[in-house]
């Protein structure tokens, strides 16, 4: 049997209310429909995924993590291009990976994604979710994801074939530890790039930018797609930005042109876009240090593709 559009709305809320009200973390009422073109459904099965997530995490004692709009937007652009391009990678159809994507939507927090895809028929919505929680936390490297306690927050995507029979899942685990971040997305080889943001200071104190580099983003076809597998922000880290001017990095190419308010909990780097003069994606890291615990923390990443 079908559920109706209100039963399916009813159902959301009592979703909605065991979570504020009881914390028992018990499954929703089933919604059978399977078309995620329906906003209820879609927003369901949001929220469906989530509590799973979260179940995960809880076993292990970890923080819940939370629904990120920006996040969850670069999730759907992402599944809704596999299922068109017909195709299962962390790279999309014109070359860019994850973070690229989120960069391009307006989110530059540290992120980390898991890809999901399923060929089969007569599922319902919530059993493809299940089967796809439990191949991933069955994956020691997709469970890492998951249960990583610096992420804070997830974005969810779902995409659905009109037949019912291919179903592709994404998630974009992000750390939000702060506020805002900022940086212009293209420049010229030689341009300085402001880098600049908010982190809770209360909790965090900056240590560092890093700069990484690798080649220029390019299309990909199918057969490409088809061969990959996890992925990596950067090929290599060329330099790194630190207020002490005493200071050098061992390995590195060492600059100063960074000002950070530790306890008000802003930087700003103005970054150099030149690796040996060459054109390509430079990624600008920006990390923290827990205060308590010492622990380093990624907090944003941002992607400057560099031209000549």
């Amino acid at each position: 049997m079908v559920l109706t559009t209100q039963t399916k709305t009813r159902a959301s809320q009592l979703l909605l209310a065991a979570f504020a009200a009881t914390c028992l973390w018990a499954m929703p009422a089933r919604a059978q429909d399977p078309d995620l073109s329906n906003p209820e459904t879609y927003s369901f099965s949001q929220q469906f995924m989530l509590m799973l997530i979260n179940q995960e995490r809880r076993k292990d004692g970890l923080p819940r993590v939370h629904l990120d709009p920006v996040a969850s937007q670069a999730a759907k652009d992402h599944a809704d291009d596999m299922l068109a391009g017909n195709f299962f990678s962390h790279w999309n159809r014109s070359g860019d990976k994850p973070t690229r994507r989120y960069n391009r939507l307006g989110g530059y927090h540290n992120l980390s994604e898991n890809i999901y895809m399923l060929h089969s028929s007569g599922k319902t919505i919530e059993a493809h979710l299940e089967l796809m929680i439990k191949t991933l936390m069955d994956s020691p490297g997709h469970r890492r994801t998951i249960m990583d306690p610096a992420f804070t927050h997830v974005g969810l995507g779902f995409s659905l074939s009109s037949d019912g029979r291919d179903f592709y899942g994404v998630q974009e685990f992000i750390s939000r530890v702060g506020g805002e971040y900022y940086c212009k997305l293209n420049a010229r080889v030689g341009e300085r790039v402001k880098f600049t943001g908010r982190f809770d200071a209360l909790n965090f104190t900056m240590t560092q930018i890093n700069i990484g580099y690798e080649e220029l983003p390019q299309p990909r076809e199918r057969i490409w797609l088809s061969k990959t597998g996890s992925y990596s922000n950067a090929d290599k880290t060329v330099a790194g930005y630190i207020p002490d001017t005493r200071a050098r990095f061992d390995s590195l190419e060492t600059y100063h042109d960074i000002e950070i308010d530790q306890k008000r909990g802003t930087f700003s780097c103005n970054a150099l876009m030149d690796y040996k003069g060459k054109a390509g994606l430079y990624y600008i890291f920006a990390w923290l240090e827990h205060r308590r615990t010492g622990e380093t923390v990624l907090a944003a990443v941002a992607t400057v593709e560099v031209t000549r």
